[in-house]
C-alpha cells in the first residue's frame, strides 16, 4: 500500500495517530476473497507509513507475519521543541498542517498533534514491550526524521528485529537499488520459506 490517509493523494482524509487502520481495512477487504491466503500477510511502510506498520506489529501481531519499516519515525521527531518546529522548512510544515487538518501552523498546534504519533507516548514501544512479528527497519544513518535511536527501539521491541543501514546523512535509504531487494528477501524468508 503506497498511499496512506493524509500523506498520499488522500488529502481529504486527515492524518491521525490511528492511520494504521488503513492496512487493517485493506486486509479485511482481501479476506473476502477465498483465493487469497490472508493468514500470511505482511505490511510495508515508508517514511510516515513506517510509523503505522510498526504500530501494526505491536497491536495486531496475530494478523501479520512480517513488517518492513523503511525510514519510519516512531518517537524523536514527535518530541521537537517549538524552536525546532519553527526551524523546519515551510514546505514540510504546510504539508503536515494540510494532511493533519490542523487549524493553523502555530508550532504549539503542530507539537500537540505530533506528540500523539509517538509510539513511546502511546505506550507501545520503549518500556520493554515486545512482539513476535519480525520487523525489518531500513534507513540512512543520521536521518533527522527517523534517527538511529528510533530504529533501535523498534528492533528491541521485535523478537526477530533487524536494522539495515543504507547510506547516511539524509531521510530514507540512500542505496535503494542495492538494499531494497533485502526487503523482498526478508518477506520471502518470513512469509514463504517459513511455510515450507
Amino acid at each position: 500500500m503506497s498511499d496512506i490517509p493524509g500523506t498520499g493523494i488522500n488529502s481529504e482524509i486527515p492524518l491521525t495517530p490511528d492511520f494504521h487502520r488503513l492496512w487493517l481495512t485493506f486486509l479485511a477487504e482481501l479476506q473476502v476473497n477465498p483465493l487469497l491466503d490472508t493468514t500470511n500477510a505482511g505490511a510495508f511502510g515508508m517514511s510516515f507509513g513506517g510509523n503505522a506498520v510498526v504500530k501494526l506489529a505491536m497491536t495486531e501481531a496475530e494478523s501479520f507475519r512480517a513488517i518492513a519499516n523503511i525510514c519510519g519515525p516512531v518517537h524523536e521527531v514527535f518530541t521537537l521543541s517549538e524552536d525546532e518546529v519553527s526551524a523546519i522548512d515551510a514546505m514540510y510544515l504546510d504539508g503536515l498542517v494540510d494532511r493533519m487538518h490542523l487549524p493553523n501552523k502555530n508550532p504549539a498546534t503542530i507539537i500537540a498533534a505530533a506528540r500523539e504519533f509517538s509510539l513511546v507516548n502511546q505506550g507501545l514501544i520503549g518500556q520493554g514491550q515486545t512482539t513476535m512479528v519480525p520487523v525489518l527497519s531500513m534507513n540512512a544513518r543520521g536521518d533527522y526524521v527517523a534517527p538511529e535511536p528510533d530504529l533501535e527501539l523498534v528492533t528491541e521491541a521485535s523478537q526477530d528485529g533487524r536494522i539495515v543501514w543504507s547510506g547516511s546523512g539524509d531521510h530514507c535509504p540512500q542505496n535503494r537499488q542495492r538494499d531494497m531487494p533485502l526487503v523482498a528477501e526478508f518477506f520471502v524468508s518470513h512469509m514463504i520459506d517459513s511455510k515450507r
